[in-house]
């Protein structure tokens, strides 16, 4: 649901649906963290996250680190979503 979310420019949804995710312990979690953090860079571009932008991109690149540290399979995507590291 979060990714779908996330797809569809909905970020305070798929916030929301990721966090539910990992609560129930979704397998493999470092894909949550993976989708939480290109969730919260990309809040600007849809509905408002109510933390604000910097506490958002502080959560972004939380989450980034956590799923690297996690082992998230592809960090390569990382760098393929430019919107992670620009304000564009």
């Amino acid at each position: 649901m979060g990714s779908a979310l996330l797809d569809d420019g909905r970020y305070a949804e798929s916030i929301r649906a990721l966090h539910i995710a990992e609560q129930l312990g979704y397998s493999p979690l470092a894909n949550v963290m993976f989708k939480l953090s290109a969730a919260y860079a990309d809040h600007h571009q849809g509905d408002a996250i109510p933390e604000g932008t910097r506490v958002a991109d502080s959560l972004s690149l939380h989450y980034m680190e956590v799923a690297i540290q996690m082992g998230f399979a592809h960090p390569e995507q990382f760098r393929q979503r430019r919107t992670l590291f620009t304000d564009e």
